[in-house]
């Protein structure tokens, strides 16, 4: 979560200082957020969530196991399925 936060905050410098603000005045919040992401990610790990780790998520209750990016490619692939059903659909 810290790489986000530094992100987040090498992002914004440019924008807070274009519009007078100093980005120290805005970083706080930006942590305190990052904390409750962080906060909230435990409670549902506690509770049998997921988090993803290294490209795969892990699952408490033996869900889906598959990376991100195979599950981004398997989503595609249902929407082009579903595309071209609807072409044919409208083609009748």
């Amino acid at each position: 979560m810290r790489a986000i936060y530094d992100a987040v905050v090498r992002e914004l410098e440019g924008e807070c200082a274009s519009h007078g603000i100093p980005i120290e005045m805005v970083a706080p919040a930006i942590k305190h957020r990052c904390d409750e992401i962080e906060e909230k990610e435990a409670k549902a790990m506690d509770a049998g969530g997921r988090m993803v780790r290294g490209g795969r998520v892990t699952t408490n209750d033996g869900g889906d196991t598959r990376s991100s990016r195979e599950r981004a490619l398997a989503a595609a692939e249902r929407r082009r399925a579903r595309d071209r059903c609807q072409e044919k659909n409208e083609e009748r």
